[in-house]
């Protein structure tokens, strides 16, 4: 596949790992921070007491924290987390996704069908995919050159 033809979903497929992490709104501070090492990513969407994902928090969310010296233990991420997602289709292009990642200066864009969320794709997952489309558009080139040259 060449990167125009790219869409999200090939994305999600395309990290092998299809699991969403959330946290509750309950959740402190250092209970997002011990989920996201423990899980070794850099935000984790929230969900509320019926399981509808309410925000995202991200290490961004913290480093902010950090600056005006919040107790981490007595503060509740759904204080700090960002409310108003930003998110993806997995029918978007791949173009776009990274557009809106640039322009809205995030790094986690949670991707949606409908109200359900189908995957949480990252900068890194972006770069990833667009590397291996490369490699798969310069070994068909190759293959076809070899080829090509084999029935001279």
């Amino acid at each position: 596949m060449y990167i125009g033809d790219m869409k999200i979903q090939n994305v999600i497929d395309a990290k092998g790992d299809s699991r969403i992490f959330s946290i509750p709104t309950t959740y402190t501070l250092t209970n997002f921070i011990k989920e996201a090492c423990d899980r070794k990513v850099g935000a984790l969407l929230v969900t509320n007491e019926q399981g509808a994902t309410t925000g995202i928090i991200s290490e961004r969310d913290v480093i902010r924290q950090c600056y005006v010296k919040t107790d981490f233990d007595a503060t509740l991420v759904s204080e700090v987390m960002t409310q108003d997602l930003i998110t993806g289709s997995p029918d978007d292009d791949i173009h776009l996704a990274m557009d809106t990642l640039v322009e809205k200066r995030i790094r986690h864009l949670p991707i949606l069908a409908g109200d359900e969320i189908k995957g949480l794709i990252t900068v890194r997952d972006l770069i990833s995919a667009m590397r291996k489309a490369d490699k798969d558009k310069t070994r068909h080139l190759v293959e076809y050159l070899q080829s090509s040259l084999e029935a001279l």
